[in-house]
């Protein structure tokens, strides 16, 4: 029996949602890597902006794996491979949880007026970091704003 206060996990993305859809376009286009850069971005900016739940870091493995990626020793789609290639509720804070079931859907939209051609067809290492960032900050601030949230 599950407990009054278990709340399932939401699943935001999953790497398999665009690798294996399409109709085989990644047979072409790409590979896992490149279906999963949009996710490894985004992962990337929670983990900079200290958002991540303890399902990410709760464990040795987990925090080794994160320390790895914010070193450059690994890449954020290395990091979301070890995790299954998902971005889910558990791996955020409450607030990027919350933030991310608002502005997710917008997200895709938002990198293809970026990068023309995106997403889904480079790895994470060919998109300007920087600007993604900049597009997600822009956004989180002003979800804070309209939710009545401190804001930076």
């Amino acid at each position: 029996m599950l407990s009054e206060d278990f709340v399932p996990a939401t699943k935001h993305d999953d790497v398999s949602w665009h690798y294996q859809s399409a109709h085989g376009l990644f047979l072409i286009f790409g590979r896992w890597n490149n279906a999963a850069a949009h996710i490894a971005l985004y992962l990337r900016w929670i983990i900079e902006g200290g958002l991540m739940g303890p399902s990410l870091v709760g464990f040795p493995e987990g925090k080794d794996m994160v320390e790895r990626a914010r070193a450059g020793e690994i890449t954020y789609t290395s990091l979301l491979r070890w995790n299954d290639g998902k971005l889910v509720s558990h791996m955020l804070t409450s607030e990027a949880d919350e933030f991310t079931k608002s502005f997710y859907d917008a997200y895709l939209e938002k990198l293809e007026s970026l990068f023309p051609g995106f997403p889904l067809r480079k790895p994470e290492t060919a998109y300007r970091y920087h600007e993604i960032k900049k597009m997600i900050d822009i956004e989180y601030e002003n979800w804070k704003c309209r939710s009545g949230r401190p804001t930076s």
